[in-house]
């Protein structure tokens, strides 16, 4: 890091140039996901949630990974993924993070439709 500049400098600098492609990234491979998990057409929830955990996993590792790969683009990853083990422990973990709200959210919305259900049937 150049002594010049302080930790803010370089936070606001990634949080600029990375959000986008990362963002755009995630919700490619959210949607992939989601596509080939509703094709497994899983019964039991605990497999479901186990398989979208580690579907998330995985997926926060490959985007990490090409991310990495672009960003050093002109220099090339060093051999034995020196560039990617420190850095895939953030992706994973926004993407299991991701998972886990948007598994919550999936609840609580399904939780709201099942009482507006049971709200109009008790009106007739």
């Amino acid at each position: 890091m150049n002594e010049t500049y302080d930790f803010r400098f370089y936070f606001i600098a990634f949080l600029i140039y990375s959000t986008l492609p990362i963002l755009i990234l995630g919700l490619a491979l959210s949607i992939l996901i989601g596509a080939v998990v509703d094709r497994l057409g899983l019964r039991s929830k605990a497999l479901h949630m186990v398989v979208i955990l580690l579907a998330y996993a995985a997926a926060g590792f490959i985007g990490t990974f090409i991310y990495t790969a672009a960003v050093m683009l002109p220099r090339g990853l060093a051999p034995g993924w020196e560039d990617v083990r420190p850095l895939s422990v953030f992706g994973i973990t926004a993407a299991l993070l991701f998972a886990i709200i948007e598994y919550v959210l999936d609840l609580f919305t399904k939780n709201q439709q099942v009482k507006r259900r049971e709200g109009a049937e008790q009106c007739e």
